[in-house]
């Protein structure tokens, strides 16, 4: 143990010593999720487009996509979306991290700690986590154009799973951690767009993942609010949001009550959207079919009931449950319209 620990440290003195190791990620959110973004698609972000790498399993010649990881930029900061992929449904991330180079290293460390904080040891099965890098942390490696180099790992156990260290990128480090990899990012130049209108919405993530309950309306964190015919706090609510789909995925009941309390946390917000245009045009409807399926059900949903059979159901209170998923994916994309990205919250 003593020896392992000189040995640490040696290492971490003399990548330090030699400047290319400038920042550690700290990861800002765990979210149990299913399915990976999709690879073949970049999703719209303040910068407009996300990159992508693979998080590869390399074991002698035979290397395969165990997950992703979904590198986005805005005017602020860097995020590091790693997801397992969606054919490994027993897998999960038990470890993970990421370190920031400011020119290609020739070596990573062979201790998986030198690039990660301790918190990136994650209890539960979670399949997806974010990290966030705060450009102004990067200094003068930090400006428009300027080019750093990011190594990205996790340990993904499970049935399906890696059984050890997999590494996202497209670069092979020459000495260190067997297989390891890394690749490199040009920082883009962001602006931050004026702010929407008064009239816009929050996502799940918004009421849901932010600590305290203080951004939901009034009192209502406390006090819940009505949604398909039972009463949820801000603590129950959350719960759900974080509840475990290791094994049956984000089922729609799940996606649809979280999309649809979302909405219905906007307009008691403050969101009018009586008469919608675009994606929200005729969303309250959609919204009323997601309370009548959940009302007929009559009994309050839980982290432990929500991705069963109870609420996933051929039909109830006379929605089917097709017509379900398609009102859950209506109010997604009216709130992603809508969102209230860039005012103070």
């Amino acid at each position: 143990m003593k020896t392992r620990k000189i040995y640490s440290l040696i290492m971490s003195l003399a990548l330090l010593a030699a400047g290319a190791f400038i920042h550690a990620c700290t990861p800002d959110k765990e979210i149990d999720t299913i399915a990976p973004r999709d690879l073949a698609k970049n999703s719209v972000s303040v910068c407009e487009t996300c990159d992508y790498q693979y998080l590869y399993k390399t074991v002698g010649n035979n290397t395969e996509v165990v997950g992703s990881v979904a590198i986005c930029q805005d005017a602020e900061n860097i995020t590091l979306t790693y997801t397992v992929s969606a054919d490994r449904e027993e897998a999960w991330f038990q470890q993970s991290g990421c370190g920031v180079f400011k020119s290609q290293p020739t070596k990573l460390n062979p201790s998986p700690g030198y690039l990660i904080e301790k918190d990136s040891h994650h209890g539960d099965k979670i399949r997806s986590v974010t990290y966030t890098i705060p450009l102004a942390d990067l200094g003068e490696y930090g400006d428009p154009g300027d080019v750093i180099y990011l190594a990205s790992y996790a340990v993904v156990p499970g049935p399906d799973g890696a059984g050890g260290m997999v590494w996202a990128g497209d670069l092979l480090a020459s000495k260190g951690n067997p297989n390891s990899r890394y690749y490199a990012y040009t920082i883009k130049d962001c602006e931050t767009p004026e702010p929407p209108t008064e009239n816009c919405t929050f996502t799940q993530g918004y009421w849901f993942a932010k600590p305290n309950g203080s951004q939901w309306p009034g009192n209502t964190n406390i006090t819940g609010i009505t949604f398909g015919g039972e009463n949820y706090t801000y603590a129950e609510a959350r719960a759900i949001f974080f509840g475990s789909n290791a094994k049956t995925g984000k089922t729609i009941a799940k996606q649809a009550f979280l999309q649809g309390l979302a909405l219905k946390l906007s307009i008691a917000g403050g969101a009018d959207l009586s008469n919608g245009t675009g994606a929200c045009y005729g969303i309250l409807d959609e919204l009323a079919k997601i309370e009548a399926y959940f009302d007929a059900i009559n009994i309050e949903a839980t982290p432990n009931n929500i991705n069963t059979n109870t609420f996933n159901r051929a039909s109830s209170g006379g929605v089917t449950i097709q017509e379900l998923n398609t009102a859950a994916t209506r109010i997604s994309d009216c709130l992603n319209q809508n969102h209230c990205d860039n005012t103070p919250c």
